[in-house]
């Protein structure tokens, strides 16, 4: 995506939270590839259709995770927890 400081790498991934901490996650998608998404100020949490956090989050809660690469690096924008049927 290109934005006014250049061209950004945009990325995404859907799976399960293995890892929480203060600053990301980690998600593990059905193809057994796991990646940890770092957190800022910028990232949005949503859970059963309702602002959360990452302290909102738990390890095993299906997740579609948003966000920017840079390098190694994976920032997450949006992480979001669908509603259960």
């Amino acid at each position: 995506m290109k934005r006014k400081d250049g061209f950004h790498l945009a990325t995404w991934q859907r799976g399960k939270i293995t890892a929480v901490s203060a600053t990301g996650v980690t998600v593990r998608s059905d193809d057994g590839v796991s990646w940890t998404w770092t957190s800022d100020g910028k990232t949005r949490v949503r859970k059963n259709g309702e602002k959360s956090s990452l302290k909102g989050l738990a390890s095993g809660d299906q997740v579609l995770v948003a966000g920017e690469r840079s390098g190694g690096t994976r920032t997450a924008r949006l992480i979001r927890v669908p509603k259960h049927r």
